[in-house]
């Protein structure tokens, strides 16, 4: 189960953001991120993920629909529907 102070406390920070087309990965931009304790990545469709699902919960306003049929024609991988 999930500390969530403990959690609240241990955000990570953007170290550096780099457009990169990885063969192994498929990403076509990489964040690198770090936190209290470890250095990692996150992809730029992960990103996109986690901005649907804020969408969906109201934390962020509603982006038009035709965006997001760009985003997915764009990135052909990522599931925001």
């Amino acid at each position: 189960m999930l500390n969530h102070k403990e959690v609240r406390s241990n955000r990570a920070e953007l170290q550096n953001a780099a457009n990169c087309h990885c063969d192994n990965c498929g990403e076509n931009m990489i964040f690198a991120m770090q936190d209290n304790y470890h250095q990692f990545t996150v992809g730029i469709e992960d990103v996109l993920v986690c901005l649907r699902i804020a969408e969906a919960n109201g934390a962020v306003p509603k982006l038009p629909n035709d965006w997001w049929v760009s985003i997915i024609n764009r990135y052909h991988g990522v599931n925001v529907r």
